[in-house]
């Protein structure tokens, strides 16, 4: 009986010698007795700076326009690289945005505040737009001819192939003697820059559209007459609508 109760003892003092050491264990070691999570590893860009700077000089700066450092959105997962541009917006500040999945770019201009509406102008539609000249809107303008900044000519081989056809909301319709395109425009005093421009995918032997394109990238300002739409930049582009 004597040896029965010192067994009895003996066990109950390692059961809560156990419980004891497992209870140690639980507070240094555990949370809540689930093992403690690694610590998340931080979000990294899947494109390094240098990439997507190369990505950003070739599609957003033309000549004499800079880039400044670049910051990485690990929500949106792009870069954002301030943008010395020459075609400047009142109240804005630009950026090129370099988005990493898809290798993809595009003027952000950051734009704060609503501009007052200049004598013969109208403010865009939303809060934050530039102020759009009457001037340029009502019409379709259609290409007479044009020199690039090289000095070079290019002349439609069709008369009425090229238009542009600028919208109150900042869109501007364009027509080409192949696809049908589009983009944004945005426009300020004597201004204009011309952005974003998307097309159809039809494949034309001969076509003239891509140089057309790439000149309307180029153009920073206009003059708009009685008749005829200019559109120019800096190096010496000239294109002539009527």
């Amino acid at each position: 009986m004597k040896n029965t109760l010192i067994g009895i003892a003996i066990g109950v003092v390692g059961t809560v010698a156990v419980i004891a050491l497992v209870g140690m264990y639980r507070f240094n070691f555990t949370d809540g007795g689930d093992i403690l999570p690694e610590p998340s590893a931080p979000q990294t860009s899947l494109m390094t700076e240098a990439e997507a700077r190369a990505l950003a000089e070739v599609s957003c700066i033309k000549g004499g326009e800079a880039l400044g450092a670049g910051t990485y959105n690990p929500n949106s997962k792009t870069w954002w690289f301030d943008a010395n541009l020459n075609a400047t917006q009142p109240g804005c500040n630009p950026a090129c945005v370099v988005f990493e999945e898809t290798r993809t770019t595009e003027i952000n201009w950051r734009c704060t505040g609503i501009i007052p509406p200049e004598e013969g102008m109208s403010a865009g539609k939303g809060g934050n737009e530039e102020v759009i000249p009457n001037t340029l809107t009502g019409k379709t303008w259609v290409l007479a001819d044009a020199t690039r900044a090289d000095g070079t000519s290019f002349i439609p081989k069709r008369a009425d192939a090229f238009t542009l056809t600028f919208s109150e909301d900042g869109s501007v319709s364009i027509g080409t003697d192949c696809n049908n395109m589009g983009g944004q425009y945005t426009a300020s005093g004597s201004s204009l820059g011309i952005q974003n421009i998307f097309s159809t995918m039809m494949y034309c032997e001969g076509s003239q559209e891509s140089d057309f394109s790439a000149l309307l990238g180029e153009v920073t300002a206009h003059v708009v007459s009685a008749s005829d739409l200019t559109l120019t930049n800096n190096a010496g582009l000239r294109m002539r609508f009527k």
